[in-house]
């Protein structure tokens, strides 16, 4: 058995894990069960405690089988704010093998070419783009979403209700992606932590100014007292003209960013093409110093046009 047969045997292996364990273990034992949910919150003496995993119910089941890769809190973090249903250790498998299975797969059965380094360069640039595109998508609405929950909170509010039950209300009247994180919030609460931490995990957590501003209205209110109904209209208010604002300036910037957008990526699409295509035509690049060189400065310049059109385009409101 040759080195190409270990290899190839050993990706068909990884693949078979990984369908085995999202489709049998993790549907079926996923779960933690009740005994060490309990255990966990009997150890945790404070907010910080549910912080490292992005919050108690951050991770979506339980304990993950890849729990040997070591995964930062920003990346918890992220993945939670992006709606992705994994855990960052499974993350980062999925990433590898995306950076890695196709080209070595394409390089056992077609040998080395150009287009191994294309499929290596798609796999390690897709699985972020999509991540990020997705936060931001999810971001987006959220704070659209925030006026809304402000008129059912001021609303619970003068009716007499307790703050922490018109966020209840609001994650349960309302759609996600607010629902689900009101609804981590009320949780947290539930096992007490406080609502001001809880309020800034989630403003954190989903980095939105818009609701740093509410639990900033909702920490002070707590602290000198006055009426909070109010204090949410007001908030309410300066969120709704923002989001106006927001949505101008995005209108009249829209051809700049996708015109830098598509200027800037059409070499590399059509460098990635060639590669796939006819590797000989672009492999003078690859296979001689002065077209490395060329290559490196044709790169060097790109990241400067997108800089510049980003600063150019991008107005803070």
């Amino acid at each position: 058995m040759n080195k190409y047969e270990l290899i190839l045997i050993a990706s068909v292996g990884i693949f078979t894990y990984i369908i085995v364990y999202f489709l049998i273990v993790d549907s079926k034992y996923g779960l933690k069960p009740t005994r060490r949910r309990v255990e966990k919150l009997a150890d945790a003496k404070s907010i910080t405690d549910f912080k490292k995993d992005g919050g108690i119910f951050a991770s979506q089941g339980g304990e993950s089988m890849f729990s040997f890769i070591r995964a930062s809190e920003k990346l918890r973090r992220y993945l939670i704010a992006s709606g992705v249903r994994l855990k960052p250790e499974e993350y980062l498998l999925i990433w590898l093998i995306a950076a890695l299975l196709p080209a070595l797969l394409y390089y056992l059965f077609k040998g080395f070419s150009l287009t191994v380094i294309a499929l290596i360069f798609i796999g390690v640039t897709l699985p972020p783009i999509l991540v990020e595109q997705s936060r931001k998508k999810r971001l987006k609405i959220f704070n659209e979403q925030l006026n809304e929950a402000l008129v059912i909170i001021s609303n619970s509010l003068r009716t007499g209700f307790t703050f922490r039950y018109a966020i209840a209300r609001v994650s349960e009247d309302l759609p996600d992606p607010i629902s689900e994180e009101l609804k981590r919030v009320v949780r947290e609460i539930n096992y007490g932590a406080n609502i001001e931490d809880a309020l800034d995990s989630l403003a954190q957590r989903m980095e939105s100014r818009e609701f740093a501003m509410i639990n900033s209205a909702v920490t002070i209110q707590q602290r000198s007292g006055g009426n909070l109904a109010e204090i949410i209209e007001k908030v309410s208010e300066t969120i709704s003209d923002r989001v106006k604002i927001r949505n101008q300036v995005a209108t009249l910037t829209a051809q700049g960013r996708y015109s830098g957008m598509i200027i800037g990526l059409l070499p590399l699409f059509i460098l990635l093409i060639l590669m796939v295509i006819s590797p000989s035509y672009v492999s003078v690049f690859f296979e001689t110093a002065f077209g490395r060189l060329l290559l490196i400065i044709a790169v060097i310049l790109e990241l400067v046009g997108f800089y510049i059109i980003k600063k150019i385009v991008t107005i803070d409101v």
